[in-house]
Formats: C-alpha cells, sequence, structure tokens
C-alpha cells in the first residue's frame, strides 16, 4: 500500500522549491465522487474475497480431516493386521486389500486437493481481503476530514489509482456463485457502488460542471496571489529594515554630531561669558574702592569744630596721581 504522504509530480511548485498553497487542497466534489466509488469498490471486493475464502477453507477441511483420519487408520490397521484377522480364512489377503483401497482413497482425495489448491487459494482470499479492507478504510479516513485537513487531491487520487490497479491485478478470480450471492444480497443498495465483476457495468462520468471549475479558478487565483505577495515580503522586507536602519543610525549621528558641535559652542561662550562677568566684578571692586577713599577725603577740622568738604573729584585726582 503506498504511502499518502508522499508527494506526487502534480503538486505545483514556486520557484524555492515550496509547494503552492490551493484551495481546500484542489479537492472538488468530482474527485470525491470518484474516491467513494472506489471505497465502494473495495468494500464489495472484499466481502467477495471474504466469502471466497470461507468456501475455499471449508472444501479444503472436507478434503484434508478425511485423509488425516484414514491415513491414521490405515497406517494402524497394517501394523495390527495379524490381530484384527485372527485365524479367519483369507482374513488377511482381504484386510490387505482393504488397507489398500482405503489408501488409494486418501491418495486420490490428497491429488484433489492439491489440484483445486483449496489451501493456497483460501489464502490468497484472505490476503486480498485484508488489502481490500485497508485501502477501503483509506479512503473512508481521507474523505472523513476536511479538506483543508487532507493531502492534495492529485497526489491522493495518484496513490488510490495505483493501488486500486495492483490489487485488481494481483487478487485472484471471485467464484460465480460468490457472485451470485452477493447479488442476491445486496441489490437492494442502490446507494452502492459496485465493481463490474458483479454483473454492473456503469457509464462513464465526464467533469463538466462549470460553476465549480469557476469557484476553483477564483479560489487558485486568489491563493497564487497571496502567495505571491507573501513570498515578496519575505524577499523585500528584510532589505527595506537594513535600508531603515541604517537611515535611522546615519540620522542619529548627524543629530548627535549637531548636537555636540552646538555644546561646545556653548561652553566656548559660557567662558567667555564667565570672564565677562569676572571683569565686571573686579571693576565694580575698584568703583567702591574709589568711592570709599571719596568718602575719606571729608576733612574735619576738630580744633575749630568746622567741617571742610572738598570736591570729591578733587580728592579722586589727589589720591589717584597716577591716572
Amino acid at each position: 500500500m503506498s504511502s499518502p504522504k508522499s508527494s506526487g509530480s502534480n503538486t505545483p511548485r514556486d520557484l524555492s522549491g515550496n509547494k503552492v498553497k490551493k484551495f481546500q487542497n484542489g479537492w472538488t466534489e468530482e474527485q470525491e465522487r470518484l474516491l467513494a466509488k472506489w471505497s465502494d469498490y473495495a468494500a464489495c471486493y472484499r466481502w467477495l474475497h471474504d466469502r471466497t475464502e470461507k468456501k475455499l477453507s471449508n472444501k479444503n477441511n472436507l478434503i484434508t480431516i478425511p485423509v488425516i483420519i484414514l491415513s491414521t487408520v490405515t497406517g494402524t490397521a497394517s501394523v495390527g493386521l495379524n490381530g484384527l484377522v485372527g485365524d479367519v480364512p483369507n482374513g488377511q489377503k482381504y484386510g490387505q486389500i482393504a488397507i489398500g483401497l482405503v489408501s488409494l482413497f486418501t491418495g486420490i482425495l490428497t491429488t484433489l486437493g492439491n489440484f483445486f489448491r483449496y489451501a493456497q487459494n483460501s489464502e490468497a482470499h484472505r490476503v486480498s481481503a485484508i488489502s481490500w479492507g485497508k485501502f477501503n478504510r483509506l479512503i473512508s479516513v481521507e474523505l472523513a476530514q476536511k479538506p483543508d485537513d487532507r493531502i492534495d487531491s492529485l497526489d491522493f487520487i495518484n496513490i488510490c489509482r495505483q493501488d486500486l490497479d495492483r490489487l485488481i491485478e494481483q487478487s485472484p478470480q471471485v467464484p460465480d456463485d460468490i457472485i451470485n450471492n452477493f447479488g442476491s444480497e445486496f441489490d437492494h443498495q442502490e446507494d452502492l457502488s459496485k465493481p463490474d465483476i458483479c454483473n454492473n457495468i456503469e457509464h462513464t462520468t465526464v467533469y463538466n460542471n462549470s460553476k465549480t471549475r469557476m469557484k476553483m479558478l477564483v479560489a487558485e487565483l486568489a491563493l497564487n496571489m497571496r502567495h505571491k505577495k507573501r513570498l515578496l515580503r519575505d524577499e523585500v522586507l528584510p532589505d527595506l529594515d537594513k535600508r531603515m536602519k541604517e537611515m535611522i543610525e546615519k540620522t542619529f549621528k548627524e543629530y548627535e554630531k549637531k548636537i555636540n558641535e552646538k555644546k561646545k559652542e556653548e561652553d566656548k561662550y559660557g567662558f567667555l561669558s564667565d570672564v565677562r562677568k569676572k571683569l565686571g566684578e573686579v571693576v565694580d571692586t575698584i568703583g567702591d574702592i574709589h568711592i570709599t577713599e571719596a568718602k575719606e577725603a571729608v576733612v574735619i577740622d576738630i580744633s575749630s569744630e568746622n567741617i571742610i568738604q572738598a570736591p570729591v573729584t578733587d580728592v579722586i585726582q589727589r589720591r589717584r596721581p597716577y591716572q
């Protein structure tokens, strides 16, 4: 039995080698009806081969059991013939004749069993019944799932077609009486698809549902567009992200450089303002000293008790002869 997970050559692939997603994995109502028909065929073949195996097994038992019994009897009789016959006149002679006839009959039964191959054919039908049952369960399980959870429709149909051809070629022939029994038992089931060996020939169906075909076409186009967008996004976005990061880093470095230059200028202007401030403080200090000296220039005549005040400018000029 082929594995349902094997990938077929009909599965479309993109340039990267990945499978292209189909709408509902490509499943249509026509494909589902075809596989349901094959599943019914498998169930019918399993029933036919199972009943044939039972029939041949019974026939094999009808031959094998008498052969075993007669072989045991003849062997025992040939050993104890003298004790069985005793003093009966010609008893040993007739006893040997009887044993010979029974042995002959046993040989004939054994030869007929080997000729009709009941044991081998019974085993072959048993194996075929098991194989058809597996094939029936394979299709039933797959069709019981949602289309999105199944494998690709073309892959699964190819697998089932190969298995169907192989089982039909390798399965032994079913007797006519078993086929007649099948027909009499399942004639009332009209919804059951029967194989052609059951005196049932069906017309070949053709896919002509244009509505479903248009739906599938639109769905395929939508899925292809989505796949192309995803592929384009996967190829373009990494390069776009890289370029954006480079632009951001470049812009950040430029702003950082401008900020550092501005900070240096501010530090320079701050130093000059500090120098101006210090010079201003020195000038103010010198001015305070001059005012103090001017105030001390007031001459008080203690003896005459008259206050003699010289002009401040004159006092300053006298106290600052170096200017």
